[in-house]
């Protein structure tokens, strides 16, 4: 039901807010309207922390919130992972495998907030130095891709800027 309640809010997002986000005439504005509070992904944690979900104990965290740019690196095991450290990191950017550039939930929050793709190396590399320099933290997984069990991980990518 979660999963399906956060496809719903993916999709509305890309049919109502990116369209009117790409109408805003300063890109750096409409990227930091879209990802600086991560008010969206804070909320749909506490939904699923409330409803039994899931529970969440985090500690450390006040480094990504006061410190300048940074590089997180995460193992990637569900789609919550991810939606638990953008809660957590204002000014966040992902680097998010090429298919969701296409997928109806993902395209239009991935485009909007100007998320760095995994389709070219070049590309991947000099985006995630644009969006460092621009003040925003990178969050990638070294797998390249969910993790397939728990306790368990793919291999390592040789580097997060070579996933095939």
């Amino acid at each position: 039901m979660a999963f399906l309640v956060f496809g719903i809010c993916g999709v509305l997002f890309s049919v109502l807010v990116f369209p009117i986000a790409w109408l805003w005439p300063h890109r750096a504005l409409r990227q930091f309207a879209v990802t600086g509070d991560p008010l969206f992904f804070r909320a749909l944690v506490a939904v699923l922390q409330r409803i039994g979900v899931m529970e969440l104990e985090a500690s450390g965290m006040e480094g990504l919130r006061t410190r300048g740019p940074a590089i997180v690196v995460a193992n990637h095991p569900t789609y919550l992972d991810v939606m638990v450290l953008l809660s957590l990191t204002p000014h966040a950017c992902c680097v998010v495998k090429n298919a969701h550039w296409s997928n109806p939930c993902f395209w239009g929050i991935v485009r909007s907030a100007e998320y760095v793709s995994n389709a070219d190396t070049a590309e991947l590399v000099e985006a995630g130095a644009r969006q460092l320099a621009a003040g925003y933290t990178m969050i990638i997984s070294p797998e390249g891709t969910r993790s397939p069990a728990p306790n368990r991980l793919h291999a390592f990518s040789r580097g997060f800027a070579q996933w095939h």
